[in-house]
């Protein structure tokens, strides 16, 4: 990357004298507009390889006339190029390699493909156009682009069926992507592809219900994705003990019957089942069927029982663990902190219990940590804020955690998301809050890895590219208490900021210093036995849309600076002690009646009741006498709150002479 600023005159480039000996050019992610081309088309006789991936080119790509005959190769993905694939292109003799993904390429996919008719069908190997728009059916034609290697079609706008037809001349392939469109596959129980695949993407297309057969024929998968495929069948045994893969994703199908319990493929580095049906004793998958070089295992969302033995040391490789929403139950065993190089711990609904093993400290690279819905116990442990200094994601509501909130939770400077609800925590907020910074910046999570080609994690999303031409992701999972509902946050969670404490036994003030969080988008502490009045520096909160003070005995005035929090759009500040008009706002007199319920000195929009000197709403009052009306209220007010006072000291006086 140059960085080169958009170029939109051609009389800024330079008259560069491309001689025989210039073969490749790579302009890819920079600021190059559209006007790039007639700068090519006028200088390209030699060039063989052109590179403008991740640039600004934009429209419909411009007819070459017969100027790129040299061109091998051409790369112009992450872009916003226009229409479809000009028929000049089925001219370029030369062209081996042509990839246009993650564009706005439209129409027919059959219209392109004739314009691909021309003698580029015999030299053409690579054509990928993932991430378009592409309409129609994929025709029969695309057969005759017989050298093809790789076919790459996934998310378009693809629809119809796929048969055996349409590979038949295909003998070359090695890769194939028809992912995530609307196509349907429709193959002979016995057929046999003329093909050996390398890499298989049909994710979401429809094939069921039975495992697809011709799946034996292929010997070596690097990576194979079939997930949303529509699967209600068992797995055949020759699937394991044939098909050597590094890469399998089945997750969300309809798959049954139990994991394998004998030794797997030891180089699998991927394999993710989860959201299946799969049943029995994990145990016997983990300890007996070790495959020592995953690192992403997914078996969440299926009916999997039993305890976890103490096998994790043989998979010391792992980065992504999730066994989440299965009947899993028992201790965690203390050699899970042997998977030092672990990112995401997710074994949320299950059954575990106990404490959280000591060694889990070891594990030093976690980012992700949902818990949720078990029964651990024991104190908050103190040692996840001293050691998981990388945490961005805690989750554990809904379990038996008891005691304070250890200070050392406070070190958590990367924290996005901390959810403690549904505990039996006690005693005061930690006024250190304000040390969980990402609360109080936006982006501040940009944490890298490298795994095989290439692995990332940035805020909330891992992607995997384990080899070329195929990729996975996880995308954190976790549920937010989120306006009053709950909801899955997920590949959108990247921008969110949330504290959760609600439903445990809190006592004491609001500490105003966790207000200092300014980019908080929920704020939960509903249900404890918080007092004191709500602090004034609650306005600074400036992004806050969702706030939850009820159910405890908080008293005094609502702070008028909580109409200054302008994207509030939930708020419930029922079941406490609070009195006073409600502040005038143009968010607050929006929010719903019941989130001041309980209360019953409030007075004001949004409730029914009037605070003392509102006019009715027909009756017309003179300006002048506005600032008399707010006098005579707060006069009344005040002498309602000194009887108040008053009256309790003399009836507790009386209580005392007795």
């Amino acid at each position: 990357m140059c960085d080169l600023p958009p170029v939109t005159d051609l009389s800024s480039l330079p008259r560069i004298n491309f001689s025989k000996f210039l073969t490749r050019i790579d302009l890819s992610t920079n600021h190059v507009t559209q006007s790039i081309f007639p700068w090519l088309f006028n200088y390209s006789t030699s060039l063989e390889w052109i590179e403008l991936s991740d640039n600004q080119l934009g429209g419909s790509i411009p007819d070459a006339s017969g100027n790129m005959n040299s061109i091998q190769t051409l790369y112009l993905d992450q872009n916003q190029l226009e229409g479809g694939i000009p028929k000049f292109f089925g001219n370029m003799c030369a062209l081996q390699t042509l990839s246009i993904e993650n564009n706005k390429l439209s129409g027919q996919l059959a219209e392109l493909i004739l314009n691909l008719s021309g003698c580029v069908q015999y030299s053409l190997k690579l054509l990928s156009l993932d991430g378009n728009q592409m309409k129609g059916p994929v025709p029969k034609s695309i057969g005759n682009l017989s050298v093809l290697v790789s076919l790459q079609l996934g998310s378009n706008l693809l629809a119809g069926e796929i048969s055996e037809q349409h590979f038949s001349n295909l003998s070359c392939s090695r890769e194939l992507s028809l992912s995530d469109n609307s196509l349907t596959l429709k193959f002979s129980y016995d057929w046999v592809p003329p093909f050996q695949l390398d890499n298989l993407d049909l994710s979401s297309c429809n094939l069921g219900p039975d495992f697809p057969k011709w799946l034996s024929t292929q010997q070596i998968f690097l990576y194979l994705d079939i997930s949303h495929y529509g699967i209600s069948d068992t797995i055949p045994s020759w699937f394991w003990n044939k098909t050597t893969s590094l890469s399998i994703n089945l997750s969300y199908n309809q798959i049954r019957g139990m994991l394998p319990n004998e030794p797997l493929n030891n180089f699998m580095f991927f394999l993710n089942l989860s959201n299946n049906k799969f049943w029995g004793i994990l145990n016997n998958f983990l300890c007996l069927s070790l495959v020592k070089t995953l690192i992403y295992l997914d078996l969440s969302n299926n009916q999997l029982s039993g305890g976890l033995d103490d096998c994790f040391d043989q998979l010391s490789e792992l980065i992504i663990l999730n066994l989440a929403s299965n009947n899993l139950s028992g201790q965690i065993p203390s050699s899970m902190g042997s998977l030092i190089d672990l990112r995401v711990l997710d074994l949320s609904n299950n059954n575990f219990l106990g404490e959280l093993p000591l060694s889990l400290q070891n594990c030093t690279m976690l980012s992700f940590i949902n818990l949720r819905n078990n029964s651990f116990s024991g104190k908050l442990p103190a040692w996840v804020g001293e050691s998981l200094s990388s945490l961005v994601i805690l989750n554990l509501h809904s379990n038996k955690f008891h005691g304070c909130i250890p200070l050392q939770l406070c070190q958590l400077a990367h924290i996005q998301f901390f959810d403690l609800s549904q505990n039996n925590i006690s005693g005061h907020i930690p006024q250190c809050l304000y040390n969980l910074t990402t609360m109080g910046f936006k982006n501040t999570n940009n944490m890298r890895t490298h795994i095989v080609s290439d692995v990332y994690m940035d805020g909330t999303q891992v992607t995997f590219k384990i080899i070329s031409g195929g990729s996975s992701s996880y995308v954190f999972n976790t549920i937010v208490s989120w306006k009053g509902q709950s909801y899955v946050y997920g590949k959108n969670f990247g921008e969110m900021r949330s504290i959760d404490l609600s439903s445990n036994k809190l006592t004491g003030e609001i500490s105003a210093e966790i207000f200092n969080l300014t980019e908080l988008k929920a704020l939960n502490l509903a249900g404890n036995m918080l007092t004191e009045p709500i602090p004034q520096e609650i306005g600074r909160l400036e992004q806050l849309e969702s706030l939850d003070l009820s159910r405890n005995q908080l008293f005094g005035s609502i702070p008028a600076s909580i109409a200054d929090l302008k994207f509030l759009s939930f708020l419930n500040l029922s079941y406490n002690k609070l009195w006073g008009r409600i502040p005038t706002g143009t968010q607050i007199q929006t929010i719903n009646s019941s989130g001041f319920i309980g209360n019953l000195e409030l007075c004001g929009p949004p409730l029914t009741l009037k605070c003392l000197g509102d006019a009715e709403p027909n009756a017309e009052s003179p300006k002048s006498g506005s600032k008399n009306n707010q006098e005579d209220e707060d006069e009344f007010l005040k002498c309602l709150y000194i009887g108040m006072g008053l009256g309790f000291m003399v009836g507790f006086g009386e209580f005392v002479a007795l």
